[in-house]
């Protein structure tokens, strides 16, 4: 069981495309008619990256949590359809703005002339946990699309129709399955355990995959036994992030054991 959590903590971690934090991050937060909402980015982040004569003061305090790398939350407000930085906070004590911006007035907010970008909200249920950075998946996501600092447009995504197989959630069933389908009448009997690493890359819409392969072949009857369990595994992951089909890939271990004879 633990081997199974191992290999599918490390494919997370290994395949994911953006940029890889190893932890989930706190968000910041965007004051928006009235409520005060969660978002999965960091617009400071993106002052820092075109004003590099400016320093980030972060950078040079301690690190307060892995779950925060940037060392701060900032909170936002859209006023009129233009993006403020309202506050930022340190450990929960609000910190000085004017130790961060220092090209232009702090009085009333920041107005966020730099940010072109989406920001997205998610919320809703948890559909979907990732261990990195924003990946986590939720059952909406409202994503607003700013230009200079102006909110263009609003849209959101309906993820709802994901759903998540127990083989995923209980490794103890996925070891079960693939232990109890195994076909040992079609094999070649071994004296030693053979271990046959498939990559899951691609299901349909009802949870059947259909797109697996083995990323080192090791025997060719027990390579396409491995395939064959694996396809045959009913109701795999189906999820769905900005309302499109999201596709996991997953290395899942199928071993073969010494029968007697």
């Amino acid at each position: 069981m633990k081997s199974y959590l191992i290999i599918i903590s490390i494919v997370i971690f290994l395949l994911n495309p953006t940029k890889t934090f190893s932890t989930a991050q706190a968000p910041d937060y965007l004051i928006y008619n009235g409520d005060t909402l969660a978002i999965f980015s960091n617009p400071l982040e993106t002052y820092f990256q075109q004003h590099l004569n400016i320093k980030n003061p972060f950078y040079e305090l301690p690190l307060l949590s892995t779950g925060c790398w940037r060392g701060y939350i900032a909170y936002w407000e859209l006023r009129n359809d233009s993006l403020f930085l309202k506050d930022i906070y340190r450990d929960e004590i609000k910190f000085d703005i004017t130790q961060v911006i220092t090209d232009r007035d702090t009085n009333n907010g920041v107005f966020a002339d730099w940010v072109n970008q989406d920001i997205p909200h998610p919320y809703g249920n948890l559909v979907y946990y990732i261990h990195d950075a924003y990946q986590s998946i939720y059952e909406f996501e409202k994503v607003f699309h700013l230009e200079a600092g102006i909110l263009k447009s609003t849209i959101i995504y309906d993820n709802s129709k994901s759903r998540r197989s127990k083989y995923i959630l209980n490794s103890n069933l996925l070891t079960k399955y693939i232990e109890d389908n195994i076909d040992y009448s079609k094999l070649p009997k071994i004296e030693k355990p053979i271990r046959v690493i498939v990559n899951i890359t691609g299901s349909d819409n009802n949870g059947k995959i259909n797109e697996a392969d083995i990323p080192r072949k090791r025997n060719d009857i027990f390579d396409e036994e491995a395939i064959r369990i694996i396809k045959s595994i009913p109701k795999w992951d189906v999820i769905y992030k900005r309302g499109q089909r999201y596709q996991q890939a997953w290395l899942i271990p199928v071993i073969f054991k010494p029968q007697e004879k």
